[in-house]
């Protein structure tokens, strides 16, 4: 978890806004790289289990970041209709544009 905070300098504001479906492939290139860069792949993938503690305080913390990035860059009435089906679980999220 303190890696995480300390590691790069992560910025809501290196994502990028996903307003147009013609927006889809490059949006997601370019989040998945921002994503990678910033260590966040697990939680771009539904199918991760936290196996320790440390690991689900990490992804707890990893989880709430991505909240805030998603409602920055969602701002089609999908993508914000999904955040308010899944307030606590961005990954329910990425289908809508991944």
């Amino acid at each position: 978890l303190e890696h995480f905070k300390r590691s790069v300098k992560i910025d809501k504001d290196e994502y990028s806004k996903l307003e147009e479906k013609t927006d889809y492939f490059e949006g997601k290139r370019k989040f998945s790289s921002v994503c990678h860069s910033h260590g966040l792949e697990n939680v771009n993938d539904a199918s991760y289990v936290p196996m320790s503690v440390d690991e689900q305080d990490l992804f707890d913390a990893q989880q709430k970041f991505m909240i805030g990035v998603l409602n920055k860059i969602l701002v089609s009435r999908s993508g914000k209709a999904c955040l308010l089906q899944h307030p606590h679980t961005p990954s329910e999220c990425f289908p809508v544009f991944i």
